[in-house]
């Protein structure tokens, strides 16, 4: 396990800005993420974890502590049922790779979560979501370090308080759990209309009216593109995006 010293942070973020972090360590296991954390604790350093660095501003001044960078991989079918399949999936795996292991398998449930950058272990923390799906939808189990008990836990979508973009994760417990995998259930059947309003367009004007999980992702990609630049080519935020919640009494005024 090497720490990295002084490293500069916009390396570590889709937006390429940033100061340094005092220390760094990109770690590809749970057993060196928990040492590393030990290692933080025990000299009283500030601890975050990153996945992909996309929805992330670092602050000019850096980060005065351990920054460390999930890269923890893995993708494992747990179990085939009736109702679909069951795969355990690491935090660490770039997100639209998962989607398109999906899809490539005919599973359908997360195809319009395609071209989102970032890591798996993020869904979940703000509940991504986008064409009329979220993740909280496909969601079994989070896989966490709890930085409280100090210990390895496993907690049901249940119990994730999802709303709209948020979870316990951006809310009431920010900063206890460092997430190290998700299980994810995924459906064996077609997708289904009615479909998002942009995306039922999309489909219309290119008369594709086969749905496949796989047809589905094709078109996401396609609508995002044409939306969207590429972080890997032209440094910004991700995507983040946010509808204005009204109550009903405003709305009809």
């Amino acid at each position: 396990m090497e720490f990295q010293q002084n490293v500069s942070l916009s390396n570590y973020s889709t937006m390429k800005l940033g100061g340094t972090a005092s220390y760094l360590l990109e770690v590809e296991d749970i057993n060196s993420m928990i040492q590393a954390i030990k290692i933080a604790k025990k000299n009283n350093q500030p601890i975050i974890m990153i996945g992909g660095g996309s929805n992330t501003i670092w602050k000019d001044e850096g980060f005065p502590g351990l920054v460390i960078v999930n890269r923890i991989c893995g993708f494992e079918i747990v179990s085939q049922e009736e109702i679909g399949t069951y795969i355990n999936i690491g935090a660490g795996e770039i997100w639209d790779e998962v989607v398109a292991k999906s899809v490539n398998m005919g599973l359908s449930g997360i195809e319009c979560l395609s071209l989102i950058p970032g890591r798996a272990g993020a869904t979940p923390i703000q509940n991504v979501g986008a064409y009329g799906q979220e993740i909280s939808q496909t969601l079994v189990t989070v896989t966490a370090y709890d930085m409280l008990s100090e210990t390895l836990v496993t907690i049901p979508a249940s119990d994730c308080n999802f709303g709209y973009r948020q979870s316990r994760f951006n809310k009431a417990d920010k900063g206890r759990y460092f997430i190290t995998g998700i299980t994810l259930l995924l459906s064996k059947l077609k997708p289904m209309p009615p479909f998002y309003p942009s995306l039922s367009e999309y489909l219309a004007n290119n008369n594709i009216f086969n749905y496949t999980s796989s047809i589905i992702r094709q078109a996401i990609i396609d609508i995002r593109s044409s939306k969207l630049p590429d972080p890997n080519i032209i440094a910004n935020c991700g995507s983040f995006f946010r509808n204005p919640i009204i109550n009903p009494h405003l709305f009809h005024d």
